[in-house]
């Protein structure tokens, strides 16, 4: 059980080190930390979908679904700090059903975001968001551009945020 749980944790430590440059680069340019996000519900299926692909990748697809439970548990725990396993049993009650229309859109998200990132481009030539971000660069720059379409620009239209990214970086 001890290894179980060592593994589990290892792999939760590098999905949060593969999530965390989402989260910091929102911080470092608007100031707002992951735990003002702990309640939005698309924020919270971003992170649980791109949890889920990004476990599966960094344990070459063995983890058990169970499994995969509990590291997604930790990295929303991890990422979202203080009311983060509050937000990450939410998570998966939501999971059992359908869940909230904007959780179900951020899982979708989140996935395709990883996706790409992992080199799944060409298999999604069809996805609308795909084909936008195909459209302002070439495949290589499309994970960078579903993150800022798909992560980034959903955080500064639902809280308000004007265009600091292109003044900041």
């Amino acid at each position: 059980m001890f290894f179980k749980n060592f593994k589990r944790r290892k792999i939760a430590g590098e999905v949060v080190d593969r999530l965390w440059p989402f989260f910091g680069a929102v911080q470092a340019s608007t100031g707002l930390s992951p735990e003002r996000f702990a309640k939005d519900q698309y924020i919270i299926g971003f992170v649980v979908g791109a949890a889920g692909y990004v476990a599966r990748a960094a344990s070459d697809d063995k983890l058990k679904q169970t499994d995969i439970g509990f590291v997604i548990t930790d990295v929303v725990e991890r990422i979202l700090g203080a009311e983060g396993r509050d937000r990450a049993q939410q998570a998966m009650q939501l999971l059992k059903t359908d869940g909230a229309p904007d959780f179900q859109r951020g899982i979708a998200n989140g996935q395709k975001t990883i996706l790409a990132g992992l080199g799944a481009v060409g298999e999604m030539q069809e996805d609308p968001d795909v084909q936008a971000a195909l459209a302002e660069g070439d495949q290589e720059n499309v994970p960078v551009l579903l993150q800022i379409r798909l992560f980034d620009d959903y955080i500064m239209d639902a809280y308000g945020i004007e265009d600091t990214w292109t003044s900041n970086n």
